[in-house]
C-alpha cells in the first residue's frame, strides 16, 4: 500500500443520485499523501487541499506517457504516474 504514496494521480469521478441519474462529474489531480482502510487519500494540485476516493487500490492503474487535459478547467497533466475512475452512489 505504501508504493503509492509520493505518486501523482488523476481521478475521474462520477456522482450518481439516488435514481442512478447523473448529478456530477468531475477531475482531479494531485499527490498521494497517504492509503488507509478509509480511503486514497491524495494532495490535490494547487492548493486545493486533500481528497480522498474509495480504498480499493485496485482501480489505480498505471498511466500511459503522455498529457491529459482535464476536462473542467482545461488544464494539462503531463505524465501522472496513476490513473483511477470511480462512480460514487449518493443515497
Amino acid at each position: 500500500m505504501s508504493d503509492f504514496v509520493g505518486k501523482t494521480l488523476l481521478a475521474g469521478t462520477t456522482v450518481l443520485g439516488s435514481d442512478g441519474a447523473g448529478v456530477n462529474r468531475f477531475q482531479v489531480f494531485g499527490t498521494i499523501s497517504s492509503v488507509e482502510p478509509q480511503g486514497v487519500t491524495f494532495e490535490r494540485a494547487g492548493g486545493e487541499g486533500p481528497f480522498t476516493l474509495p480504498p480499493d487500490t485496485a482501480r489505480l492503474q498505471l498511466a500511459a506517457a503522455g498529457e491529459y487535459r482535464l476536462s473542467g478547467s482545461g488544464r494539462t497533466i503531463s505524465n501522472p504516474d496513476l490513473l483511477c475512475i470511480c462512480t460514487v452512489h449518493q443515497p
